[in-house]
């Protein structure tokens, strides 16, 4: 939940400034029993950076509805979008750059929901391979029968591709190429490639 803190005194350091609508956000969530972190501004950027905040994996933002956004809060948020990152605004989408004054639009690439509505959809998906280059990837996601998670990653294209998983930590994988038969342990992440016309299985140690 992205509000802007007041620095002016000991109190505000540690109490977020609620309008009506991020208010019935916060009751909401406390409703609902959903976990949530307050951010600022300053924090998009670092969350557009590593993924997380306060050591938490973020994997939905709730923005107020707002006139006027900072160009580097814009751009932190169109890069946690393009990660998988379920963003969203409550009401309205900004429509005025902060630092230029000129006029946004976004519909389209963001969307702007009503509280009730931004509370109640589920978090985002599973996480899924990201296609950096090539031909797109196709995925599969199972469960081992250890409650491992595995992929099948397949590439229909005629060159390779190369893929990542946002947001993946160092923890080991296996990785299995059944057209080669090899098995190797690296870590998760990275950035895979994918043959041509092949596929490869993931298999993360959870």
């Amino acid at each position: 939940l992205v509000r802007p803190y007041f620095y002016g005194d000991y109190y505000s350091l540690i109490e977020p400034v609620f309008d009506a609508v991020s208010w019935q956000a916060y009751s909401l969530m406390l409703d609902e029993g959903r976990d949530f972190l307050f951010a600022d501004a300053e924090d998009l950027t670092e969350i557009a950076r590593t993924g997380r905040l306060g050591g938490e994996e973020i994997r939905r933002i709730l923005l107020p509805g707002l006139d006027v956004i900072r160009p580097e809060a814009l751009a932190a948020l169109r890069q946690l979008k393009k990660a998988g990152v379920c963003v969203l605004f409550a009401e309205k989408l900004p429509h005025i750059d902060a630092l230029s004054g000129q006029q946004l639009q976004l519909a389209g690439e963001f969307e702007a929901v009503s509280v009730q509505e931004a509370v109640q959809i589920p978090d985002t998906q599973e996480p899924q391979f990201k296609t950096l280059s090539g031909p797109i990837v196709r995925q599969a996601r199972y469960r081992t029968r250890d409650s491992k998670s595995m992929f099948f990653l397949l590439n229909p294209g005629r060159t390779e591709s190369v893929v990542r998983l946002p947001g993946a930590d160092a923890r080991r994988c296996t990785a299995l190429d059944p057209f080669t038969g090899t098995i190797t342990q690296e870590r998760l992440n990275r950035d895979w490639t994918v043959p041509a016309g092949r596929g490869v299985f993931i298999i993360i140690e959870e």
